[in-house]
């Protein structure tokens, strides 16, 4: 991992870990990094070994399992048409009154042509292998609507490294 993408994901992990329950909680796409020892971690790709082969639209969970869920750089990897299915999904493994913790580049009016030049650098250079894969990136005032119409409750946002935005919310 290169060292900007180092220090990036360490501070947003700990800006999360800082606002999880001391629970159970269920990490969809941790990769390589989980965000806490404890969490149980799903993706789809094996070889990052992961504790459960499996897509966020389908989770192989009961309702309510989780006290809480984290979806770090998740959600613009989902088709468009499928982002609302998503979250919807993680709204039912979560108990009620549990906390889902999302982040995704923030993008609005005033960031999206910065957005487009920076992303294009950064796809083609340091990281190569996310390259066409971020398919359903999300206008911010998108992606609150869309947290909305899953169910879920926005209670806070934050930026960082000026491109990205974790969004705390109540199942």
């Amino acid at each position: 991992m290169n060292p900007l993408s180092k220090v990036f994901l360490y501070t947003r992990h700990d800006y999360v870990r800082n606002n999880l329950p001391h629970s159970k909680n269920l990490d969809i796409g941790a990769g390589l990094h989980p965000v806490t020892r404890d969490s149980f971690t799903v993706d789809t790709e094996a070889w990052k070994k992961p504790d459960e082969i499996a897509s966020v639209m389908d989770l192989p969970f009961s309702d309510r399992t989780f006290d809480s869920a984290t979806l770090l750089e998740v959600i613009e990897h989902v088709p468009p048409e499928d982002q609302v299915g998503a979250l919807k999904e993680v709204k039912r493994v979560v108990k009620q009154d549990g906390t889902v913790i999302l982040s995704t580049p923030y993008i609005t009016n005033r960031t999206k042509a910065l957005w487009i030049i920076v992303w294009w650098f950064w796809e083609n250079t340091v990281q190569k292998e996310y390259r066409h894969k971020h398919i359903g990136q999300l206008h911010f005032n998108d992606l609150l609507r869309k947290v909305r119409e899953s169910g879920l409750v926005p209670l806070s946002s934050k930026r960082f490294c000026i491109f990205d935005v974790v969004v705390i919310c109540r199942a």
